[in-house]
């Protein structure tokens, strides 16, 4: 059974460290490092890691789907059985064994999807400008929150107000959470679509946040022969009142552990180191 594990980096510490020296034990690794850090790609070592640099990935940005698409077409040229894409905030809570075994047993693809909820279509209605698109995890960001949630919550009724419509696609759209773990079946055809369909890529380009309509969209219209389960496998909590995942800790161990789930996210070693390493502990010792 080969896997491929496709990570998109937007940040690297110890704890993205101890995810890709964990997974790379088991599996090839693939990663994508968002252009506009400052993270080498010497920062790697391992045969079997591949590490790009290619686009810089602003949050809920068009290049959020080209990373993504990217590291799908690098990987699918060794062929692998199955492709899992996760975040450098995810922790695996099974082995590698047991990623493997539940895998090897079952050819589905799992994600989350789920018709595009009304509310969701702000997204890809309208014409939005790059300004829209910001990073949470930037210091710059993280002093100035209040000041980049004011300017977009005033240019986006703007923007719905004064720009143009986009043309929507006569297709059924479908959402989920952009962490999926797809067949080679299903990556081979994504890639083929792509290659043959210019104009559907680049009809997302002024979208928002459509990294969680794209892959699931084409999935349920345009690949054949695959049965899809709406499951991530991740286990996560979503903060109250938002869509945001909370950062998970120590008090939810026991959520996380009693979960089926192969990853669980959002993590930050900053906010809580110890149930990082706790969990990691877990696998190791199993």
């Amino acid at each position: 059974m080969k896997i491929a594990i496709l990570i998109l980096l937007h940040e690297y510490s110890e704890q993205q460290k101890k995810l890709v020296d964990y997974l790379s034990t088991y599996f090839d690794v693939y990663i994508h490092i968002d252009k506009k850090t400052a993270i080498s790609v010497d920062s790697f070592f391992g045969n079997n890691i591949f590490v790009f640099k290619k686009y810089k990935v602003y949050w809920g940005s068009y290049n959020q789907i080209l990373a993504t698409l990217f590291l799908f077409k690098e990987a699918n040229k060794k062929q692998y059985d199955r492709y899992v894409l996760i975040s450098g905030a995810d922790i695996p809570l099974k082995t590698g064994k047991e990623i493997n075994n539940f895998f090897m047993s079952d050819s589905k693809e799992y994600f989350a999807s789920f018709d595009l909820p009304t509310y969701w279509y702000d997204r890809i209605d309208f014409y939005y400008p790059n300004i829209l698109s910001f990073d949470r995890a930037t210091p710059l960001e993280k002093l100035n929150k209040k000041i980049f949630d004011k300017i977009n919550n005033y240019i986006i009724p703007f923007v719905k107000k004064n720009k143009p419509h986009r043309s929507r696609m006569n297709i059924r759209f479908y959402a989920g959470a952009n962490w999926m773990n797809l067949t080679n079946n299903c990556v081979n055809q994504i890639i083929v679509f792509i290659k043959n369909n210019k104009n559907f890529l680049k009809w997302f380009k002024f979208t928002r946040c459509a990294d969680e309509i794209f892959f699931q969209t084409i999935i349920h219209n345009y690949i054949n022969n695959v049965e899809i389960v709406n499951d991530c496998l991740r286990y996560i909590e979503w903060e109250g009142g938002s869509d945001h995942p909370k950062i998970l800790k120590l008090e939810d161990y026991d959520k996380i552990k009693n979960s089926r789930c192969l990853f669980a996210r959002k993590f930050d070693y900053t906010v809580d180191n110890f149930v990082i390493d706790k969990l990691y502990n877990d696998i190791r010792n199993n």
